[in-house]
């Protein structure tokens, strides 16, 4: 079997840490305000649904820099509507096919009408591996995975303050909004889930807690970058995953993860991922409060496949039926 679905079954165990953690949470963000500096409509490959306009929208974030989204905007949309909002995430500085793939499912679905899509931009990266394989003392480490943490909190502000800037348009009811993520943004996007409590749902896909052991797992750039700081600084594996795990605290999972609330989470996984170990993906699971979940028997880049025509789909579809039960008319609340 290529897949297990394990769906979510409530507890009835409140969570009484939880507004305290998401206050935590937000008082460490930078504050980013938004202003639209440019609006470029696009055509051709960009325009993926006729019912759609596709902008790409620029913002200046001040100190956070320029923020761009391609925004697929109902052709019907008007202010004094309750459409619903997606936020789709990308791989920072990888592929854009899942993202793709997933917007392209959202803009063919039966809601595609009343739904408004920003898909986040995403051609740089959180983490430099090869300046990170390069550093040359231990303090430069600490620093650059410091900035990588910072740069994580600066997406989770920027995701929402475009909670904002949709609010003001009038045209979306902002509490029916879901966020998706992979990998690095499927992290990142818990952290958006803990401190933005207008997502009524979200799809982490592909994602684990535990962000040292990770880093110390990981295979590619992560792991060219993990050998030479060994053989630099003559750490084992235990030593290195304890020497970067105060610069990568703030940007943590498993800290916040009690603030997201299970029941608006799907999150996928697989057992054989050679980035994110099993064992952290279990335990995101967990602080969660065992949310659905998908688990997979492929390695980390070939389950992405699963959105995709190789796949069938699969994932996709796995998500917007998620989507579907907690946006809809009908959803609970």
């Amino acid at each position: 079997m290529s897949h297990v679905l394990t769906p979510y079954r409530p507890s009835g165990e409140p969570v009484p840490e939880a507004a305290a953690l998401r206050q935590q949470l937000r008082d460490s963000l930078p504050e980013v305000r938004l202003n639209l500096i440019s609006e470029e409509l696009l055509a051709g490959e960009h325009s993926l649904s006729p019912e759609h306009t596709a902008t790409l929208l620029t913002f200046d974030g001040g100190a956070a820099g320029q923020t761009r989204a391609v925004y697929h905007r109902p052709r019907g949309a008007a202010p004094g509507r309750s459409d619903r909002l997606y936020v789709v995430m990308p791989i920072f500085g990888k592929s854009t096919l899942p993202q793709d793939w997933l917007v392209e499912g959202i803009l063919a679905s039966p809601a595609a009408a009343e739904s408004h899509v920003l898909a986040v931009a995403g051609e740089e990266v959180l983490f430099d591996w090869p300046v990170i394989e390069r550093v040359e003392t231990v303090a430069q480490l600490e620093g650059e995975l410091a900035r990588s943490s910072r740069q994580v909190l600066e997406v989770v502000a920027e995701i929402r303050a475009l909670l904002d800037w949709m609010e003001t348009r009038g045209e979306v009811d902002v509490r029916r909004s879901a966020l998706a993520g992979f990998s690095i943004s499927a992290i990142t996007g818990s952290l958006a889930l803990a401190a933005e409590d207008r997502f009524r749902a979200g799809a982490l896909l592909m994602v684990g807690g535990r962000v040292p052991r990770i880093l110390r797992s990981c295979a590619s750039e992560p792991g060219r970058a993990r050998r030479a700081l060994r053989r630099r600084f003559g750490w084992t594996l235990d030593e290195l995953e304890e020497a970067v795990s105060e610069a990568l605290g703030p940007m943590e999972p498993l800290t916040y993860a009690p603030a997201v609330g299970p029941e608006r989470v799907l999150m996928a996984g697989s057992t054989l991922d050679d980035c994110i170990p099993p064992s952290t993906q279990d335990e995101l699971w967990q602080a969660l409060g065992r949310p659905r979940r998908i688990s997979m028997t492929y390695g980390h880049k070939i389950a992405f496949l699963a959105m995709g025509p190789l796949g069938f789909g699969y994932l996709t579809d796995e998500t917007l039926e998620f989507f579907e039960a907690r946006l809809g008319r009908a959803a609970i609340p």
